[in-house]
C-alpha cells in the first residue's frame, strides 16, 4: 500500500469517528487529535500525534490487517483517538478486513449508538468510559 493512501484512509476514518461520536456523546469533541496505540496484547502507547501514529502503523508498505478506532478522552482542546491495531501486517487490500466500510484496514462503528448506551439521549464520554 502507498503511504498517501493510507495516510487518506486514516484521515478520513478518523473524521467518520469523530462525527458519529459527536452523535451520542454531550462533550464537545476537538477536530485536533492526538492517537493511542494499542496492540492485542495491551501494550499501548502515551497520546502520540498522527505522523507518529501513522509511522508505527505503516511498516515499509504493509499496514496492520485491521485497525478498530474510537475516541476514549478529551484532554483539553484535543480528542484522544484509540488505534486498536492487528499483529499481522499486509501490503495488498485484499487482505485487509473492513473493505465493506470503505477505508481498510479502518473499522468506524456504523451506528452512533454504543452497546453500551442503548438510548436515544446523549451521554457523557466520562459514563461511557466507566462502563467499559
Amino acid at each position: 500500500m502507498q503511504k498517501d493512501v493510507f495516510e487518506k484512509r486514516f484521515d478520513e476514518a478518523v473524521k467518520r469517528i469523530l462525527d458519529r461520536t459527536r452523535e451520542f456523546i454531550v462533550e464537545e469533541i476537538p477536530n485536533k487529535c492526538l492517537y493511542v496505540i494499542e496492540t492485542v496484547d495491551y501494550k499501548k502507547t502515551q497520546p502520540i500525534t498522527k505522523d507518529e501514529a501513522i509511522g508505527i502503523m505503516f511498516k515499509d508498505g504493509k499496514v496492520p490487517r485491521w485497525v478498530d478506532l474510537g475516541v476514549i478522552d478529551i484532554q483539553d482542546d484535543t480528542t484522544i483517538v484509540q488505534c486498536v491495531i492487528a499483529p499481522d501486517y499486509f501490503e495488498e487490500d485484499e487482505y485487509l478486513l473492513y473493505e465493506e466500510e470503505g477505508l481498510p484496514p479502518f473499522k468506524v462503528p456504523l451506528n452512533a449508538k454504543s452497546e453500551h448506551n442503548k438510548t436515544d439521549k446523549k451521554i457523557s464520554l466520562k459514563e461511557l468510559r466507566s462502563d467499559l
